[in-house]
């Protein structure tokens, strides 16, 4: 058993039961908090199971609480071990408003968080998984079917809330706890062929957008960080770019490509933003660049969605996130370790790295596959690689056949 003292009142933390109890003793007495402690841990013994325990005893363990609608505010405060960036807080908040949302419109007498029961928490989690966001329904807006990710996503937040506010709002644990993820079921971004990004670049030259795919691929930045680049984190002489990434705050380190090198050179400095048009146009509304992508993608013959069983909309498998994919694909087919891939990507694991680099294609297989010996017959011809080709033709020139086979050699693979 322990008491500690938080905010100028003594809490308790004691297991019993196999169970885990913590919570105010609703004084700054010393004396007075332990002597509660040893009466709440008699009780708990007493009684046959822990849910006896809180049905009994909740009201009077459980202070006056944060309010619901204070929630996120109150979460937010509390000191964390990475700061979120501005638009993960936005998406936090956004689940958080809807779980406060539905507990304004469904459980209008509860206004506390220490009041919330596993029930409702339950109630509210079944409710996004069959019908989507609940203010969207409550507002009589056009309800998405959410994801298995998303689903995560709401149920993800309101936990995280509730756990991080245990001694603040009074409470003895999360009504979320308990609660499973979905197993999800996700689609993910395909890496773009050779003969995909030949065309992308061909075709995009002259458009808005060739910035955007250029350094994408050149980069692995995602799309927010490559519409605000700014020229402060380009350094051409030294052929580095040193910047914080969006989404998680990560500073990366990336060696500048030639092409994408070539291209800055080239810019004429407007303002301080590398590609003032995507920046414009981001901050206006970044969600028209993705559309756009996508009705490019399509307008030159590649297949960028597909529609997924359960799911209203089609499902984006060709985008702009897929340059990051193709990015990473590319490193790991060229030998380039995968700390570095790690690195550059500004990833915090190297199975998340390992996620971006696994997009083989049928084509690479297939090559691949072609210089593997055939093991059930080493007697057959076993198909040679192109440098074993070339390899063979320079071992059979002589002082009068080395021009002929020079030619042919150029000729073939030119």
């Amino acid at each position: 058993m322990s008491i500690k003292l938080k905010d100028g009142i003594y809490c308790f933390d004691f297991t019993a039961n196999g169970k885990r109890f913590r919570g105010s003793t609703h004084t700054a007495n010393k004396r007075e908090a332990l002597n509660f402690e040893k009466e709440h841990l008699v009780t708990i013994r007493q009684h046959k199971t822990v849910k006896d325990l809180i049905r009994s005893s909740k009201e009077n363990l459980l202070g006056d609480s944060v309010e619901l609608k204070k929630g996120f505010d109150e979460y937010l405060k509390i000191p964390k071990k990475k700061t979120a960036s501005k638009q993960k807080v936005n998406s936090y908040r956004h689940c958080w408003n809807d779980f406060v949302g539905f507990m304004t419109d469904c459980h209008q007498s509860i206004n506390l968080m220490n009041r919330v029961t596993q029930a409702h928490a339950e109630a509210y989690i079944q409710e996004v998984r069959t019908n989507g966001r609940f203010l969207d329904r409550q507002k009589k807006k056009h309800v998405k079917n959410l994801s298995s990710a998303s689903c995560n996503d709401y149920l993800l937040v309101c936990n995280m809330v509730f756990d991080k506010l245990y001694n603040k709002a009074e409470l003895i644990e999360s009504p979320f706890k308990h609660i499973p993820k979905l197993e999800l079921k996700t689609v993910g971004r395909e890496a773009f062929t050779a003969e995909e990004l030949k065309l992308i670049g061909e075709k995009s030259k002259d458009t808005w957008l060739y910035p955007l795919f250029l350094a994408g691929i050149s980069t692995g930045l995602r799309e927010g960080d490559i519409c605000n680049l700014l020229w402060s984190e380009v350094d051409l002489t030294t052929g580095w770019i040193t910047t914080n990434q969006n989404k998680t705050g990560t500073e990366v380190n990336i060696p500048i490509l030639p092409g994408l090198r070539d291209y800055l050179e080239d810019q004429v400095k407007v303002n301080e933003y590398c590609f003032p048009l995507l920046a414009k146009q981001y901050k206006k509304n970044n969600a028209t660049i993705g559309a756009a992508v996508t009705e490019f993608l399509e307008s030159v013959g590649i297949e960028s969605t597909i529609k997924v069983e359960g799911r209203d909309r089609r499902v984006s498998v060709k985008d702009v996130h897929s340059l990051r994919h193709t990015f990473a694909y590319m490193a790991a087919v060229n030998n380039i370790p995968m700390n570095i891939v790690q690195s550059i990507l500004g990833h915090s694991t190297a199975t998340m790295t390992a996620m971006y680099t696994n997009h083989a294609t049928q084509q690479a297989k297939e090559q691949a596959v072609k210089l593997l010996p055939d093991m059930f017959n080493p007697g057959a011809v076993v198909v040679e690689s192109e440098t074993d080709k070339i390899l063979a033709k320079v071992e059979s020139m002589t002082e009068k056949t080395w021009k002929a086979i020079r030619r042919q050699i150029l000729r073939d693979y030119k």
